[in-house]
């Protein structure tokens, strides 16, 4: 296998990984998660609304249905090596943002604390 072929391996297991690693681990903790789960913050963070644990799977949905369809939909003819790097990079960007945020949804879910008040 030439190393153009490993490199494209490695960015797809990547993608792949990222893309569907939130709904993974949403759905292992999911069990353990309180029926009720933080849903809105005051300004002075202040758990103001709550709502059923399964808000918290609609993220990583999303992001495994925009994961396994960019490819197939987005179809991407580059001129130049630089813009296929600037378009792996930003949806790697934009994929581990959403991961973050799922993360961060779903700790707050599953400790149901306000710890907004801690930054």
């Amino acid at each position: 296998m030439q190393i153009k072929d490993k490199k494209l391996i490695l960015k797809k297991s990547l993608y792949y990984l990222f893309g569907f690693l939130p709904l993974i681990i949403t759905l292992f903790i999911y069990p353990h998660i309180p029926k009720h789960v933080p849903s809105h913050y005051t300004a002075v963070g202040e758990i103001a609304n709550w709502n059923s644990r399964e808000q918290i799977l609609i993220i990583p949905f999303l992001l495994a249905i925009f994961t396994y369809f960019k490819p197939k939909i987005f179809v991407e003819n580059f001129k130049s090596k630089s813009e296929e790097k600037v378009s792996f990079y930003s949806t790697m960007l934009f994929i581990l943002s959403i991961d973050l945020l799922s993360m961060l949804e779903l700790f707050t879910s599953f400790t149901g604390e306000d710890f907004l008040d801690k930054f």
